[in-house]
């Protein structure tokens, strides 16, 4: 009986957060039209799929005209637009405009399960869905009528990561085929969907040197075949399996593969210096770790030794690396234009937000100064970095950490990293911030889970900072009126049609 009571709870508090999602969402839905560019782009693909028994054309005259270009393989949200329109039996014009909706109601509920999974905590899981669904940089592109492949993408991040964690924690064969099928198509909806792949990729270098330092910390000394039986191969081999089989079947199916997505977004990005950086600053921190460690043998000397001495190699080598000649394509679309300075990257923090975590005060309140805080609110960005302190708190202790917890700090690393490289990777960032946000709300309020009082005290605030965020979609649902195309547009569009010669060009 209590656990249907909790599922009864659980159910009405996911769909009111996600019709609260939806609803500041609906202003635009009257919109003769989808409201940009490229939320055209998918709908014109989805309405050459629909319309060609559900097969795309060998080449897309209207892209780049007049010689047009091939089609792209990546059309699998295209795809979802045709298939939603058969399915529910609408006109694809509102079928496109109602696709991101779905997607964001989709995207709740994976959001939810997710946070369950990582905290096993089903009060502060609420928070992760909050967080993704109603913060800024999803809002903006997830609008009724506004069908671009952001809605997806948010989805498919989730589901891959989640499907991917079951089949590390599982090793059953039905969550390996839930975990390939997932990357794969988040892979088909979007061309860099090979993300969380390139992410758990990276997590095996990243664990195994944390397993090292930490072993040595505990035990003072190592045994790699200790730590290889015991950390590493439970959750390497696993991971090997979908790495693997998403690989082949993506090559098959021209998809490419994971490393050439890898190095393309290093040179998008501009990011190979900044990976250079860190690995030379990682390999001086090792140094230090280890050297101190066998002259004093006091792991907290040698933690902090080695912490400084990474900033200062990272500060050394950004100072006189930082990269001067980005991509063209970087330099003419604003959305890609690195985020450099603090008061860029900070931005619109409230003053109580300034009091939520003590580790960072001093950066917020110079944020406060510089600027305000823009893309992610302010309390997301110091809870997710709020998982540093925690973990070393942990090895300070001589305990062991999850291998959840790297990850977490991982994915929130790799995305900040990202952040800075062009407001468009915000979505990315908002992503792993909401979850690594929600699993140290879980760690605080587990803490304080037999002080009733303060465990109240807590949850209402961290409460009160979620019903800021539902405020802050609720104006935004008034200001999203006058996104649409306004008749004045079809008007002189038509026009032209009837008047212009016949082999004007009209751009």
């Amino acid at each position: 009986m209590e656990k249907l009571f909790k599922a009864f709870i659980i159910a009405i508090v996911l769909a009111s957060i996600i019709y609260i999602a939806i609803w500041v969402r609906l202003e635009t839905l009257d919109s003769k039209m989808v409201l940009n560019y490229d939320p055209w782009w998918f709908y014109r693909y989805a309405k050459d799929i629909s319309e060609n028994n559900f097969k795309l054309p060998k080449w897309d005259y209207l892209s780049y005209y007049p010689p047009g270009r091939p089609v792209t393989i990546f059309s699998g949200w295209s795809y979802t637009i045709a298939l939603l329109s058969k399915l529910l039996n609408l006109d694809l014009i509102t079928t496109a405009k109602i696709s991101p909706l779905i997607m964001v109601a989709s995207s709740g509920i994976v959001a939810y399960i997710l946070a369950y999974k990582i905290t096993n905590n089903w009060i502060a899981s609420f928070f992760a869905p909050i967080f993704v669904l109603l913060s800024p940089p999803f809002l903006s592109v997830s609008v009724a009528g506004y069908n671009d492949t952001d809605a997806p993408v948010v989805f498919y991040f989730l589901l891959s990561v989640l499907f991917s964690l079951l089949a590390i924690e599982k090793k059953k064969i039905h969550f390996y085929v839930l975990a390939v099928l997932a990357n794969l198509l988040f892979i088909l909806n979007w061309g860099g969907g090979w993300i969380t792949l390139i992410l758990f990729f990276l997590l095996i270098p990243f664990l195994v040197v944390y397993r090292l330092i930490e072993e040595y910390i505990i035990t003072r000394k190592i045994n790699l075949l200790e730590i290889t039986k015991n950390n590493l191969a439970p959750t390497i081999l696993p991971f090997f399996i979908i790495f693997l089989a998403t690989n082949i079947i993506g090559q098959l199916i021209g998809l490419n593969n994971m490393f050439v997505s890898f190095f393309g977004g290093l040179a998008f990005a501009a990011l190979s210096s900044y990976i250079i950086s860190f690995v030379v600053a990682f390999s001086m921190f090792l140094v230090v770790f280890f050297s101190l460690f066998a002259i004093t043998s006091k792991h907290k000397i040698s933690i902090v030794g080695g912490f400084v001495s990474f900033v200062f190699i990272v500060f050394l080598l950004h100072y006189y690396n930082i990269p001067t000649k980005p991509l063209i394509v970087n330099i003419s679309v604003a959305e890609l234009q690195p985020l450099t300075t603090i008061r860029e990257i900070m931005g619109r923090v409230e003053a109580y937000q300034v009091l939520l975590t003590f580790s960072l005060i001093p950066l917020v309140i110079l944020a406060t100064i510089l600027g305000r805080m823009s893309r992610v609110e302010a309390y997301q960005v110091l809870l997710t970095f709020s998982l540093i302190p925690l973990v070393i708190t942990k090895l300070l202790m001589k305990k062991r950490s999850s291998y959840l917890e790297i990850f977490l700090i991982l994915w929130s690393i790799f995305m900040i990293v990202l952040i800075t490289r062009g407001v468009r990777f915000s979505l990315l960032f908002l992503i792993s911030s909401s979850i690594a946000s929600t699993y140290v709300i879980s760690n605080i309020l587990n803490y304080l889970s037999k002080r009733t009082f303060a465990y109240i005290v807590v949850l209402s605030f961290f409460s009160l900072l979620a019903f800021n965020t539902i405020n802050y979609s609720i104006g935004f649902r008034f200001a999203s009126r006058g996104m649409e195309i306004s008749d004045n547009w079809f008007e002189m569009l038509d026009w032209l049609k009837n008047n212009a010669d016949k082999d004007a060009l009209i751009a």
